[in-house]
């Protein structure tokens, strides 16, 4: 599971409910931005042999959920999901799955957790998920949505599209100083890397009452804008008394590329703080060290739904962090050259070519277009998307209408959207 928590690379939230070994509690789960769930009844009998449970899922968002994939787990009952894979989920729709439960022999008669989780590969990067609705289908979403979670999730794709009004408003809730929601809006304005964005976090930072587990945030998003005037708040919060702002703070600096205390970080793994252990994670991991991602996909199964959402943001980006970590530094291989390396590499080298805006690569990545394979489809017109190369636009559009792989279809239609600004 910690490895497929990782591949996935994208939102991961986690449906908590009660299991009386006799009898299923039912309650309704607002899931912040994401799914509404609902159990079939008020009371069900789960005895020792076993019983099913149909679990209703509705999608609150005005974008289409793809590839949903489906699990539960219980250290005390042997649980599963069918179809433990839903294609898409549309906006408003619901969808039905069966829970089928076993007590484990041994099992004693008291109340039980059971986590529902739900992950989704439909996308790779912020612009890929903000590409999937229009500006004004987030707006009057963001409008009549009463759920806070849900509405700072429509103002970060809106400021990831440059709306300022959205970057406002994350910016208001930073200012409330109560975590995890300015937490989560310190994420979001991260995610923009805007010269705004880093002046609003830096000026946040530098608050004497601001919250530990808010600057905690602040400084994880100062080092993911990769901005040079990021350095100076973040080596100020890495001289702070308490160690979740400091753990964080080297984490920030480590993502700027900055030579940092790496035994620091890996003391930060046992830490009893959440913040210090999630951020020192992420930082690990963008430096390589793979023992690192247990932490991270533990993060990402915390009972609390604001920590579970913050450990997702952390994870998106980590993956967009290493993408850019791995861009080719020498020259660029010829297409003859790139064939021959593994697929893995090859993968890699896309990704990394479409994070750094690698515009000098956008000719193989062209070619790429019409490779065999569909992965490397789907790849390269992500990055040529994110490059926004108008000259690959009508191939990009022919592949959205007509090519045969699903993957490379969403793909292709969201890189269209990008480059076209279509949003």
């Amino acid at each position: 599971m910690r490895r497929t928590a990782l591949s996935l690379a994208a939102l991961w939230l986690l449906a908590n409910t009660g299991v009386v070994f006799g009898h299923w509690c039912n309650n309704v789960y607002r899931i912040p931005g994401c799914f509404l769930v609902k159990a079939e009844s008020s009371v069900k009998t789960i005895g020792k042999d076993g019983g099913t449970l149909h679990v209703y899922l509705k999608n609150n968002l005005p974008f289409t959920y793809r590839d949903v994939r489906l699990r539960a787990v219980n250290d005390n009952l042997d649980v599963t999901v069918e179809p433990s894979v839903l294609p898409s989920v549309a906006p408003g729709e619901k969808k039905q799955v069966t829970v089928t439960i076993k007590p484990k022999p041994g099992t004693r008669v008291q109340d039980y957790e059971l986590k529902i989780m739900m992950g989704t590969a439909a996308w790779k990067n912020f612009e890929m998920m903000a590409a999937e609705a229009s500006a004004s289908q987030l707006k009057e979403f963001a409008a009549r949505e009463k759920n806070e979670w849900t509405r700072l999730i429509a103002h970060e794709l809106l400021a990831v599209k440059g709306d300022a009004d959205a970057v406002t408003a994350l910016h208001a809730t930073l200012g409330q100083n109560k975590p995890p929601a300015s937490s989560f809006a310190a994420y979001a304005l991260g995610s923009t890397r805007s010269p705004q964005a880093v002046e609003l976090l830096a000026k946040a930072a530098s608050q004497a009452d601001m919250n530990e587990q808010v600057l905690a945030s602040i400084a994880w998003s100062l080092g993911y804008t990769k901005a040079k005037n990021a350095a100076a708040p973040l080596e100020r919060l890495a001289k702070s008394p308490a160690d979740p702002v400091r753990v964080s703070a080297l984490a920030g600096l480590s993502l700027l590329g900055h030579k940092v205390n790496e035994q620091a970080l890996v003391e930060g793994l046992g830490h009893r703080d959440f913040m210090a252990r999630l951020h020192a994670a992420g930082a690990l991991l963008v430096r390589g060290h793979a023992d690192a991602e247990p932490e991270l996909t533990k993060c990402l199964g915390n009972r609390d739904w604001g920590f579970a959402s913050i450990a997702g943001h952390v994870m998106l980006h980590v993956s967009d962090a290493k993408d850019k970590g791995q861009s080719s530094t020498g020259a660029l291989p010829t297409i003859e050259e790139f064939r021959k390396l593994a697929l893995g590499k090859q993968v890699d080298l896309i990704r990394s070519w479409g994070t750094t805006q690698a515009t000098e690569a956008a000719p193989l990545l062209a070619a790429l277009l019409q490779s065999r394979s569909a992965d490397l489809r789907a790849q390269a017109a992500t990055a040529l998307g994110r490059m926004k190369h108008e000259d690959s636009l009508e191939a990009i559009e022919k592949l959205a209408a007509d090519d045969p792989s699903p993957l490379v279809k969403r793909a292709a239609s969201a890189a269209a959207k990008m480059i076209k600004g279509d949003q």
